[in-house]
């Protein structure tokens, strides 16, 4: 007798339709492979006291009065004495900053909420600011405004850790696009749903679908590489926005096509 039931794998409902035959779930994917940190989270005034003091910056006699509470913060943290010193820790954290690194950031909006992810690159490792999450900010994780949490993580880490910060994951394409406005982005972006945004007029059952799921936008900052808009439209998967001589444009966006994007626009960075 065998040890193991006989269960049958949980389908993905709208590809099924779609594809007339029973295709695997694996919009949970992502979701059970989340960005994870066990760094402490800082807020705005100790990330920037990180980031004066790993430049090489000092805090003099009055520097040191005003960013007190943020230095509170990385002495509590092991990042910091309270005399405005790294500890070796915070040295090893803050490494990236001292050379000649590249670094990258994204701003990200879900449901009205915003985050942002700041990466660092140096040769011996990244120092990564990441706020919370795709899945995060999904299952009601928000923190206070500009809270971000510190890791230091080396470059074959920083690229899995940013994809999953980013809720890249696999799902089943389907052939679609349409044509979007500027202003429905935004809208969706500050937090209102599909039934609230009016739905493109070209949208066929595909774009219909992914109009209904909570978005997650994400976008890079200061970027010369042109890398698209992203969205993480939960069981309808990744898509993204590209400018067409007709406007903006929506379409699905496979997970392996958008990390390979990824690799490209940090590495320009260290170029």
């Amino acid at each position: 007798m065998s040890d193991f039931t006989a269960a049958e794998p949980r389908l993905e409902p709208f590809a099924s339709e779609q594809a007339a035959e029973p295709l695997e779930a694996l919009s949970g994917l992502a979701a059970s492979q989340d960005f994870r940190s066990e760094g402490p989270w800082l807020s705005p005034g100790a990330q920037d006291v990180l980031l004066l003091l790993g430049r090489g910056g000092r805090l003099g006699r009055f520097g040191l009065g005003s960013a007190q509470e943020g230095l509170a913060e990385l002495e509590a943290a092991g990042l910091a004495t309270g005399r405005g010193r790294l500890t070796a820790e915070g040295r090893l954290v803050a490494s990236p900053l001292g050379g000649t690194s590249g670094s990258v950031q994204f701003t990200a909006g879900c449901g009205g909420e915003k985050s942002a992810f700041y990466g660092a690159l140096g040769s011996e490792g990244v120092l990564v600011l990441a706020g919370p999450s795709c899945t995060r900010l999904r299952m009601g994780g928000q923190t206070e405004t500009g809270r971000r949490q510190v890791d230091f993580l080396s470059l074959d880490q920083f690229f899995p850790a940013l994809a999953a910060w980013l809720g890249l994951g696999p799902s089943w394409l389907l052939d679609a696009e349409a044509n979007i406005s500027p202003d429905a982005v935004q809208a969706r972006m500050s937090g209102a749903s599909g039934t609230e945004v009016p739905l493109p007029e070209d949208a066929g059952a595909a774009v219909r679908n992914m109009w209904e799921q909570e978005w997650f936008v994400w976008q890079q900052v200061g970027g010369s590489t042109g890398l698209q808009t992203g969205i993480q439209a939960g069981s309808a998967g990744t898509w993204q926005l590209v400018n067409s001589p007709g406007g903006l444009l929506l379409k699905p966006w496979p997970a392996a096509q958008a990390y390979r994007r990824l690799l490209q626009a940090v590495g320009a960075e260290l170029a």
